[in-house]
């Protein structure tokens, strides 16, 4: 009887700790955090920009993203050279942008517009920026709402952006 309790009591010490060993096999896939590699990088498409609603222009757009060094779930989005109609506005630096992960999607808003100068010197200007937009399967689709304050007036422009994530050869 004594090595029956012996074993009963070696088989459940074993089984506790196999149990408490084992991996979480919730089936939960989701990280917690967005993982660098699957967002981060270079954008090249077609930006098509209107002003002050009319007639959308194409052209070509390369965007950069890169993670936030203020944030583990926040990214930083530059459009360098962007232009509307016949004006340069220069880098568009758009900084701590939240992330959030849902399956293969990641999805990203500024929360409310951000304030950027944007030009040098006399032809600079100050813009209100508000972007969202997604990444899945390396494309990135992306609006940018701006408020572009010209002393006397301001203009609405509306940008759209789709373009595919460029693999380093």
């Amino acid at each position: 009887m004594r090595r029956y309790f012996l074993m009963a009591a070696a088989a459940f010490t074993a089984l506790i700790f196999s149990v408490s060993c084992s991996k979480d096999d919730s089936g939960d896939q989701t990280p917690s955090t967005p993982e660098n590699t699957d967002i981060a990088g270079n954008y090249s498409g077609t930006l098509s920009v209107s002003v002050s609603g009319g007639t959308p222009t194409p052209q070509a757009q390369n965007i950069t993203v890169s993670w936030s060094e203020n944030s583990t779930d926040a990214i930083d989005l530059s459009v360098a050279d962007f232009t509307f109609g016949t004006t340069n506005l220069g880098s568009i630096d758009l900084n701590s942008i939240p992330v959030t992960v849902d399956g293969d999607t990641y999805t990203f808003a500024t929360k409310g517009a951000q304030s950027v100068t944007v030009g040098e010197g006399e032809s600079s200007m100050t813009c209100t920026i508000e972007a969202h937009g997604t990444v899945t399967d390396g494309t990135m689709k992306l609006t940018l709402d701006i408020t572009a304050d010209l002393v006397i007036t301001e203009i609405n422009v509306d940008a759209t952006f789709t373009g595919s994530k460029v693999v380093a050869e």
